[in-house]
Formats: structure tokens, sequence, C-alpha cells
């Protein structure tokens, strides 16, 4: 894996990653870096196995690789408390990476309760965001919503293509809840 983003994030986390993490992110990053637009992996494992720092680095990667021309990585959650702590591990981890690197990495929580003008000033922030912005969503069923989902298709690109909008990666966290479909 060639991404020096990544590289910083996982020396700046306070643990060390074990080998089985290291060789699952390296056949994600092959999977998201490969030849096709999508891909469906499942990570299974315990809780406190290292599932959100994997999908955290992956996101890195994906927004530094400029995967999807976006600069957003969303995290679909079940429920409010698992968004909820997913977003203080990742601005932890973040916070860590922000202080040996250029990068702004910032991140949302958008549930149900967030309404009316909070999520618009959200969507409106996740549009403008600069070259060097990482962004990470982290959400429950809001994120299916129809003006939402449209939002999010229609990010802008920071890559010369213009074709390429939308996200840089898309998680979902506990598939079973939701199902493949969705």
């Amino acid at each position: 894996r060639d991404s020096p983003l990544v590289s910083a994030a996982v020396s700046s986390l306070p643990f060390d990653l074990t080998q089985s993490q290291m060789e699952c992110l390296d056949e994600m990053w092959g999977d998201a870096m490969g030849d096709s637009s999508r891909m469906v992996r499942l990570l299974q494992g315990d809780v406190g196995s290292g599932k959100t720092v994997l999908a955290y680095l992956l996101g890195l990667g994906c927004i530094e690789a400029r995967q999807g021309g976006g600069r957003v990585v969303s995290i679909l959650c079940p429920t409010q408390l698992l968004a909820a702590q997913h977003k203080q591990s990742i601005s932890d981890f973040a916070a860590r990476l922000q202080k040996q690197s250029n990068w702004n990495i910032h991140v949302e929580l958008l549930t149900g309760n967030v309404v009316g003008e909070s999520r618009n000033e959200l969507l409106t922030r996740l549009e403008t965001v600069r070259d060097d912005d990482a962004v990470f969503l982290i959400g429950t069923h809001a994120l299916f919503t129809p003006d939402i989902a449209e939002r999010l298709k229609q990010l802008p690109s920071v890559t010369a293509d213009d074709t390429k909008t939308g996200l840089a990666l898309a998680v979902i966290d506990e598939e079973q809840r939701f199902g493949v479909r969705q």
C-alpha cells in the first residue's frame, strides 16, 4: 500500500496494529484501488477487534487516492449510540494524526435528530470541502433519506475528472442489521 497519509495515521495510533489487521488493511486496499468501481467486502470481528480503525485507515487511503473523486467517507451505523461511539473513536484518531499531517480531518454526525438548518449546514460543509480536507460522515438511517442520499451522490469532485462525484468510500457497520440490498 502506497499512502503517506495512511502510513502517518498508522504511526499516530496509540497502539500497534496486529498482523491480522495489517493483512486485512492490505487486502481491502487492493480491492479499493483495483479496477472495479465498487468494492464489496465483509470484515468480520469481535467487538474491540479493530474494525473501526481499519475503516478509518481505508477511508483515509481512498480520500488520498481520490477514489470516487470525493473527500467524504460515510459510515452507516444501526444505532445512534454506535454512531456516537464511532464519531468519538475516529475523532480521537484524527486528532492524533492532525498533529503530524497537513490534512484537515473533520468528523461529522448525521442522525435523525439532526434536522432543519443544522442538517443543511452540515451538508453545505460537505459540499465545500477543500483539497486538503478529509471528512468522515458517521450516521444512522438518516443517510438513506432521499434528500441526503441525492446530495451525497452529487458531492463535487476534487479531481480533474468532473465525472467522478460522490463519496470516496461508504462503509456499512453491522450489515446484517440493514441487509445487503440497502
